[in-house]
């Protein structure tokens, strides 16, 4: 007959799946294609918001300037901070810095108050 039945065209089918890839198959479906590679390095954003969290926790203002001012004069616009965040950091500063304020006060240096309200006054 010229038409096969089901039976055998099934039998053909399950064969043909069977059957071993070539090298060069294998090569055209994409095997041996590099993957992408994650490189566990700091970015610019990372490094900089590191070195902010550690001169809040030094209470060092003037390290805290200096971050800033780097990342400022590497020719970025802003910090990598979100407004929350940027927030907590500014109030953190305020803190350190009416610490310091206090503690300048309460040893009666007034070098050290006029220091500190001038930086105080640059800052603003």
């Amino acid at each position: 007959s010229v038409f096969h039945s089901q039976d055998s065209f099934k039998k053909r089918q399950w064969h043909q799946c069977n059957r071993a890839l070539s090298s060069s198959a294998v090569g055209r479906a994409g095997a041996g294609t590099p993957a992408p590679v994650i490189v566990d390095h700091e970015t610019g954003d990372v490094a900089v918001v590191k070195a902010m969290n550690e001169a809040l926790q030094a209470g060092s203002l003037s390290k805290l300037h200096r971050v800033w001012a780097e990342w400022i004069s590497a020719g970025n616009a802003d910090v990598p901070l979100n407004n929350r965040d940027l927030n907590k950091l500014r109030q953190r500063a305020v803190q350190i810095g009416v610490g310091h304020l206090r503690k300048a006060m309460s040893s009666h240096d007034v070098v050290r108050v006029r220091e500190l309200v001038q930086a105080v006054d640059v800052a603003v």
